[in-house]
């Protein structure tokens, strides 16, 4: 988990580090803590960020064009708002801000935003059991699924990081991924649109890690394929 802290003030940013780095070790959970005390240097990072905690005024920098520039990496990222300036609570609002906390820094506020920010990234993840192993289980966040596809009657999920081979069926993915950038241009497929980078009549090309992928849409499909992907792109202009 990637977790960002902007605040141009080092004293509460070394503070927040010392909380979020105790939460997270204690729970053993796997991190990194990036620490911006520049607003323009947290906006240029191209680190996909899950949490991030955000001064409202960073330098000369607006924390909140921080936070919109953030959310191009990663649109389900959380944020969490430190400021003692209250008249910024609309336009925070407005980036969809889980959590204020307010100078100086209360621990116990800062823990309890924390666990509502690991619930709701919780709601943008899915999970699923290996098939090498009885017990393996991994979970993935949506923004990160590339594709799943079909593999000897399971599946192969690929994700930005890497590629795992899943228990579950097509069908039982389906089922599951009912979230409107999903899609199956092929009976063998399920693509996440918002990874699709070109596509033409009879091909959609992925990416996600680093890595390009060709997907074939299946000739009965096309129409429809393309009647959706036009549809979909128009809506998100």
């Amino acid at each position: 988990m990637n977790i960002a802290i902007c605040d141009d003030e080092q004293l509460y940013a070394d503070e927040i580090k010392k909380h979020v780095e105790c939460y997270f070790t204690r729970r053993e959970v796997p991190h990194k803590i990036y620490v911006f005390t520049d607003g323009q240097a947290a906006a240029r990072s191209e680190v996909k960020f899950d949490i991030a905690f955000l001064d409202i005024e960073i330098g000369p920098v607006s924390g909140l064009d921080v936070g919109k520039a953030m959310r191009k990496n990663n649109p389900n990222i959380v944020f969490i708002v430190v400021t003692a300036f209250s008249k910024y609570l609309d336009d925070a609002l407005d980036l969809k801000v889980l959590r204020f906390l307010e100078k100086p820094i209360n621990s116990e506020r800062l823990y309890a935003g924390i666990d509502r920010a690991i619930d709701t990234l919780n709601d943008t993840t899915v999970g699923f059991y290996l098939r090498d192993g009885d017990m393996d289980y991994k979970k993935v966040l949506l923004c990160d699924l590339i594709m799943i596809e079909t593999d000897r009657r399971r599946t192969k999920v690929y994700t930005d990081a890497e590629v795992f081979r899943t228990k579950k069926t097509l069908s039982e993915w389906q089922r599951e991924l009912t979230e409107p950038f999903f899609m199956m241009p092929h009976n063998s497929f399920i693509i996440n649109m918002n990874k699709i980078v070109k596509f033409s009549r009879t091909e959609i090309e992925l990416e996600g890690g680093k890595k390009h992928y060709i997907v074939s849409v299946a000739p009965k499909r096309q129409a429809e394929t393309k009647r959706i992907l036009m549809s979909y792109f128009e809506s998100r202009r």
